[in-house]
């Protein structure tokens, strides 16, 4: 009869606990770089509607401390929260800031600017270099 020997089976346990050391926190960034991404390409939607909103209204759209339902539904739009946190604030007619926050890690931040290298913008936390900080 043919068997593993209590040292081989040690020997693959370790390097497999090796190797996993190293692929899951390669993987945990990943998922936080496409998280970012998400959040930019939300927030660029927002800021587009909204631009939409104010060409049709004369001023960007009302509120203060919005959430991602509120938000949906004042400028007939389906953001999908995905993980992260939404909030929008109308500061005059003219100015508004919208974010977007994963728990401590980053917060996306975007206004009434038109999209570019500096809109939207990291303002806090880890943004793996996909947009600036604010």
């Amino acid at each position: 009869m043919k068997a593993f020997t209590l040292m081989e089976v040690m020997v693959v346990i370790i390097l497999l606990v090796v190797v996993a050391s190293f692929a899951i926190p390669n993987y945990t960034t990943s998922i936080n770089r496409t998280r970012v991404r998400d959040a930019v390409s939300q927030l660029s939607v927002l800021n587009a509607a909204n631009a939409v909103y104010r060409a049709q209204a004369s001023a960007f759209y009302p509120g203060t401390g919005l959430t991602i339902d509120a938000i949906n539904s004042g400028l007939n739009i389906n953001l999908i929260a995905n993980s992260l946190t939404y909030s929008y604030t109308r500061s005059s007619t003219t100015a508004y800031t919208a974010t977007a926050v994963y728990g401590s890690t980053f917060t996306v931040r975007v206004n009434e600017s038109a999209i570019s290298s500096t809109n939207p913008c990291c303002s806090a936390g880890d943004c793996y270099s996909i947009v600036p900080a604010c």
